[in-house]
């Protein structure tokens, strides 16, 4: 996620860092989950008031011990504890008039949404898509001007499009299986750029010989511009061990 001051924040196992491609140089900002050797953290994205939403998982895909996060712009670090936990979470992003957020429970294929108050604290969370009639399970997401949900589809080959009301109403199909993170981009912000996944190795691995490439993709949909986060104060200089 860009910063306003210039680098990146970013989530590893261990917490967020500070990206400085430059240096390059990575610096450990805040540690998190040191109980919890077994996690990673995974998705994460800012909504329109500066605070980074991200989420942890298990990376034995076994256990729900995975639950978001929310940094807030003076650097303080809230757990959502109200979201629940989940073996693996994805995809926090946020409506275009920034008054919901919606995150992902990819095992259990379903999209939640909660509300926001005007200083950016959720409120209780609902289920808002069902993902089970659809193929693969939902992964990273984004959304447009008009509203619209882009959900990733980890092994069904494509991107969906649901509406402000959370009904299907396009799809975007991929030469590959597994679909991981979309967001707009071009001069125009009508670009869907596209990360995917190689998957386990194994029979039929090789059937899809661009798993694992970056796609961008014209779309008749104009996106929303990320909103920097602002660079965290604190241990800036923590070691990392």
């Amino acid at each position: 996620m860009p910063c306003e001051k210039g680098g990146f924040l970013a989530t590893l196992r261990d917490g967020i860092y500070h990206l400085d491609p430059g240096g390059p140089t990575l610096t450990w900002l805040i540690p998190l989950e040191a109980d919890l050797p077994g996690n990673r953290f995974n998705d994460g994205y800012s909504d329109t008031r500066g605070n980074f939403w991200f989420g942890s998982m298990d990376d034995g895909h076994a256990k729900a011990s995975g639950r978001f996060y929310r940094l807030d712009a003076g650097g303080q670090v809230h757990s959502l504890d109200d979201f629940g936990t989940f073996c693996i979470t994805n995809g926090p992003t946020f409506s275009a008039d920034g008054r919901h957020v919606y995150f992902t429970d990819t095992v259990n294929r379903a999209i939640h949404r909660a509300p926001l108050a005007a200083d950016g604290t959720p409120g209780g969370p609902e289920l808002f898509i069902d993902f089970r009639p659809y193929a693969g399970h939902p992964d990273g997401m984004c959304v447009d001007t008009e509203g619209g949900l882009w959900v990733c589809h980890y092994g069904g080959a494509q991107i969906s499009r649901f509406s402000p009301a959370g009904n299907y109403d396009y799809s975007l199909s991929l030469p590959v299986p597994n679909i991981t993170k979309c967001c707009f981009g071009g001069p125009d912000m009508a670009t869907l750029f596209i990360t995917t996944a190689r998957g386990a190795p194994g029979p039929g691995a090789s059937d899809h010989p661009l798993s694992g490439g970056l796609f961008a993709v014209d779309v008749p949909f104009r996106g929303i511009p990320i909103t920097p986060v602002p660079n965290p104060p604190g241990a800036a200089n923590t070691p990392r061990t």
